[in-house]
C-alpha cells in the first residue's frame, strides 16, 4: 500500500481503510449522479424528438 501511495502521491496516513471507503462512496454518488443528469437529458431529447414528430405527421392530415 505505501508503494501505491508513492506512485500515486498520496500521503501514506491517507491511505487507511475508512478514507478509502469514504473515496469510494463519493466516487460512486459522483458517478450516479452524473448518470442522473445524462439520463434526463436523453430524455429531454426523446421528447423534444416526439413533439417534432407529432408536428410533422400532424401537418399532413
Amino acid at each position: 500500500m505505501k508503494q501505491l501511495c508513492q506512485s500515486a502521491g498520496v500521503k501514506p496516513e491517507k491511505a487507511t481503510p475508512s478514507c478509502l471507503r469514504g473515496l469510494y462512496e463519493r466516487t460512486q454518488q459522483e458517478l450516479q449522479e452524473n448518470i442522473s443528469i445524462i439520463l434526463l437529458q436523453y430524455y429531454e431529447k426523446l421528447l423534444e424528438a416526439d413533439d417534432v414528430t407529432a408536428a410533422w405527421e400532424g401537418r399532413d392530415l
